[in-house]
């Protein structure tokens, strides 16, 4: 089964702009979050690929209803740097954040699903994440989003990934950013591929038939 989700985005908790002074400095990154102490909110992340985790610390940013390992979007502005790999943050606001694992299935099954073409603007992988920022087609209801492993590569050494978007016969109104980010590591603790091949129905790209992803040096 695939991740139901009834909308793409939205603006979530956090919000407080200030003006002058950081416009320059502010970054717009995926993270991990970690805990909610009641006074502060923490949350890792990676700048890409093997780069080492990084901590943040953000003050005054609580209850976000997120579960400890669950993904969501930063805008924020660094306060402190308490060591190369900790740092105090200002978050303007987060972003809501498709969260999923990769799934398995037989082609036959995964070519069952209609598959709604995306705009993509990213694809990218962050220790055992891969991260897709895009547009997608927004209905209002509830659709099946993943991205689905076709089991017969899965002894081989590039694995074969498709990223489906089924908006289930609901009518497209119009093209909505997704911030999507899929955990990967089952793959890669399971099996021993080196690569991981990710098929995208894209709309900006329509020539590039997949990317792919090496495997995380951190893993077995």
């Amino acid at each position: 089964m695939l991740l139901a989700v009834a909308a793409l985005l939205a603006m979530v908790a956090c919000r407080n702009d200030e003006p002058g002074g950081h416009e320059n400095d502010t970054r717009l990154d995926i993270v991990t979050f970690d805990y909610d102490d009641g006074s502060a909110s923490t949350f890792t992340m990676q700048e890409h690929e093997d780069s080492p985790l990084i901590t943040l610390v953000a003050p005054g940013v609580t209850n976000l209803k997120l579960k400890k390992g669950e993904r969501t979007t930063l805008h924020y502005y660094e306060l402190s740097a308490e060591s190369k790999y900790q740092r105090t943050i200002k978050v303007n606001y987060s972003i809501h954040t498709i969260f999923d694992t990769i799934r398995v299935a037989s082609k036959q099954k995964i070519d069952e699903y209609t598959n709604n073409p995306i705009q993509l603007k990213s694809v990218w992988r962050t220790g055992c994440f891969i991260n897709i920022n895009a547009l997608a087609q927004y209905t209002g209801e509830t659709r099946k989003l993943g991205l689905i492993i076709d089991e017969s590569t899965l002894h081989n050494d590039v694995v074969d990934a498709y990223l489906i978007d089924d908006i289930l016969d609901a009518d497209g109104l119009f093209y909505r950013r997704a911030l999507i980010s899929v955990y990967t590591g089952n793959l890669w603790q399971k099996y021993h591929c080196s690569t991981l091949r990710v098929h995208i129905n894209d709309t900006c790209y329509p020539d590039v038939e997949y990317y792919d992803f090496s495997r995380p040096k951190n893993i077995e």
